[in-house]
């Protein structure tokens, strides 16, 4: 009596797997033909729709806030991990989608903000939905040159390092954006939910003014604040084996700083020095 029991069991099972691998499926080609439908529509558009970009006043009586991301490249090509047409889904969608949310975010913020594409030649061709989309496109190549690095394993593994190698270091350039208080960078596949203004504040403001917003700030351990601050971060410990917490580097989805082109070219110095120590980071440190 169990064997044919077991059998119908079995045979339901399979239809019931057929039936969401065919639901699976239908959805991916309802996503795929959206998201062509949104790019397409998005591409014979001279400006965005009001609710998709709001419009920034242009003499803002709040300060403004900077936001950049940066694109380094359109897909395609033997080793991309994305065929062009993909990578345009991903980049639309994600500028659309994180400006909206540090628009929502600042309905509620004493501070303004402005949007900036930081974009690699390499990547021009793929860039021009970011101005749709309310961004201003600052085309910038790799702010140094690495056959100018002294240090050999650096100069030789640069371009192997992150996703983007080289080209990763274009965020350097938020630091020059010092027609604003502060800069925040971010990658395309992140959201900000509420106001920054603790962090905001705590940079722009001094330690007495700031001293209630730094009490709100959610510090890793025991951590001492300096009286100026000049930018936050987040470490990255997921790129870290076990037990080399210690040597986790920044996280380079979000930066959050004051711009100075004093800083910036001090950064690029400290790149071409090369003081880079394999595995434990910039100094051994």
């Amino acid at each position: 009596y169990t064997q044919p029991v077991l059998h119908k069991t079995m045979v339901s099972f399979r239809k019931m797997l057929t039936l969401c691998a065919a639901q699976m499926l239908l959805l991916l080609i309802m996503s795929m033909i959206l998201q062509f439908a949104v790019i397409h529509r998005i591409d014979s558009l001279d400006s965005m729709p009001s609710w998709l970009a709001p419009p920034i006043n242009e003499v803002s009586s709040r300060p403004v806030v900077a936001y950049s991301v940066t694109l380094t490249g359109c897909g395609g090509g033997k080793d991309a991990r994305y065929s062009q047409s993909e990578a345009m889904g991903l980049i639309t969608q994600g500028a659309a989608v994180l400006r909206h949310s540090i628009y929502v975010a600042h309905r509620k913020s004493k501070y303004d903000f402005q949007m900036y594409a930081l974009v690699h030649p390499s990547a021009k061709e793929c860039s021009h939905v970011m101005s749709k989309l309310g961004y201003t496109v600052l085309i910038r190549n790799t702010p140094f040159d690495k056959q100018d690095i002294q240090n050999e394993f650096l100069r030789e593994n640069i371009d192997g390092a992150s996703c983007c190698g080289a080209k990763e270091f274009i965020k350097l350039y938020a630091y020059a954006l010092v027609n604003h208080p502060v800069a925040v960078i971010l990658d395309l596949d992140s959201l900000i939910l509420k106001p920054l203004d603790d962090l905001i504040d705590s940079i722009i403001l001094g330690e007495v003014e700031a001293l209630e917003a730094r009490k709100r700030l959610p510090l890793h351990g025991d951590l001492e604040l300096p009286k100026k601050i000049d930018a936050f971060y987040t470490r990255d410990y997921n790129m870290v084996n076990p037990g080399g917490e210690e040597y986790a580097g920044v996280q380079g989805g979000f930066l959050m700083l004051r711009p100075s082109e004093e800083a910036f070219e001090e950064y690029i110095d400290i790149i071409l020095e090369g003081n880079y120590v394999e595995g434990q980071g910039w100094g051994g440190k």
